[in-house]
């Protein structure tokens, strides 16, 4: 956690529309950046959208400082509750050209699928992580379910990530809870 920062995750893009991922963060000191998207539902185009969101850092990275070459690790953490059947990268293997045959075509972009109904709940429990308890919240059903991890994480969570914690809660509160009982 030491190593890691938060950093800016909305882009512009060339088409002036506002693109935005869930969070980035970039190892301090060095050009590299993980982008974590968090997915509630299945989206084919998933392979595109990380695609565009890491041309779009590494754009914006490229025009903060020209002479570092970013490199971008993207993860989709999915909470959905159907089964995830995207693929994982964008390319097209193969293709024929006149008598030859040609690998490899396109642009590879692969991401990092993190399926959350895929981690029990006590593995998730044993990590005692801000991102690990993020999961439980997501893993919740109903509002008893909720208001039992909050208890069993809140427990666990540090005092400096505690202000973060906070934050991972509303958000993943709002589908269950209204304004007045999130803040309660």
């Amino acid at each position: 956690e030491e190593e890691i920062e938060q950093y800016n995750s909305s882009y512009i893009t060339k088409e002036y529309k506002d693109k935005q991922s869930d969070i980035v963060y970039k190892l301090k000191n060095k050009s590299i950046y993980f982008l974590v998207e968090h997915q509630s539902s299945v989206d084919k185009e998933m392979p595109i959208r990380i695609m565009e969101y890491s041309l779009e850092l590494i754009r914006q990275t490229l025009q903060n400082d020209s002479y570092s070459k970013p490199s971008v690790i993207p993860i989709v953490i999915y909470t959905g509750k159907e089964k995830w059947r995207v693929e994982k990268e964008y390319i097209r293997k193969k293709e024929k050209l006149g008598n030859e045959q040609v690998d490899n075509l396109g642009i590879n972009v692969k991401y990092n699928l993190i399926d959350i109904n895929q981690i029990s709940k006590r593995k998730l429990l044993e990590e005692k992580t801000l991102i690990a308890n993020a999961m439980l919240v997501e893993k919740c059903k109903t509002k008893k379910d909720v208001l039992h991890v909050i208890k069993e994480i809140t427990d666990n969570t540090k005092e400096e990530q505690k202000e973060t914690m906070e934050r991972i809660l509303k958000y993943g509160l709002s589908r269950l809870f209204n304004q007045k009982e999130i803040e309660e």
